[in-house]
């Protein structure tokens, strides 16, 4: 009887643990929240670097956290932070070939702006 109770309450913790989210969009905006953060930092640590190499590490850094940001917007079906992020990658892919970090730092303010669009669009998407 004992064993019965102990392995009924396991498969019960089992089940409550792993159950699916109450809304699957809803955590899909909170990534795209999340990854919009990651961006603004890293595309501001673009603004505060003080060499070229420094610079375009986070700048890679920072694209691909823009790319996710998208990927996580069209899930749940954030068009506006979709589009803020989309567009702050586009803008920021053209500072890969930069040779000054000054032509860096002006590129990733734009991007730097437009990801803290995303993350506002997509804080009022996961409402």
């Amino acid at each position: 009887m004992k064993k019965t109770g102990i392995t009924f309450a396991a498969v019960a913790l089992l089940l409550v643990a792993f159950r699916p989210a109450d809304n699957p969009r809803k955590a899909d905006c909170m990534m795209a929240v999340t990854y919009s953060e990651m961006a603004y930092g890293q595309f501001r640590k673009v603004n505060k670097a003080s060499s070229l190499d420094k610079a375009q590490k986070a700048l890679k850094k920072a694209l691909l956290d823009a790319k996710e940001t998208a990927a996580y917007a069209a899930q749940c079906g954030c068009t506006n932070a979709e589009t803020y992020s989309l567009s702050a990658y586009e803008i920021a892919s053209k500072g890969v070939n930069a040779t000054s970090v000054e032509d860096l730092k002006s590129i990733s303010k734009k991007a730097m702006d437009l990801s803290l669009d995303a993350m506002q669009a997509a804080q009022q998407c996961k409402k």
